[in-house]
């Protein structure tokens, strides 16, 4: 690999570790949207590294396996971030059906339908 090629391989994981920072900041805040967006831009990126890896085979540079193993600690971090909240979210759904359940019930206890019996006497 040329000096360009790796210059331009260290570009592109820094790109991602920058992906990887702003993505655990819109986990944070519950920004679901811009987590996919990200999501698909560092896609790109690493589709970009594996392109430039084919092309050019050279063992990774002590700097470049640093930004590397920096973006995989972020990368877990947020997955389990990630994860909690989607478990919240989920949680709070589940209670929000129970809640509409139960308020229907209350609203109109008749709505229920129900089968009801005869009693004739023969007599």
């Amino acid at each position: 690999m040329n000096k360009k090629g790796k210059i331009m391989r260290r570009e592109l994981l820094e790109k991602l570790l920058e992906l990887t920072k702003r993505q655990e900041q819109s986990i944070m805040q519950s920004e679901i949207d811009e987590v996919i967006n990200l999501l698909e831009e560092k896609q790109r990126v690493m589709d970009e590294i594996d392109e430039l890896n084919k092309r050019e085979h050279k063992e990774l540079s002590d700097e470049e396996k640093a930004i590397l193993a920096s973006i995989q600690e972020l990368d877990e971090k947020n997955r389990k971030q990630f994860n909690l909240e989607l478990e919240n979210t989920k949680e709070e759904l589940r209670k929000m059906r129970q809640f509409k359940q139960r308020d229907d019930y209350y609203t109109n206890p008749y709505s229920q339908t129900q089968e009801e019996g005869l009693f004739i006497d023969k007599k």
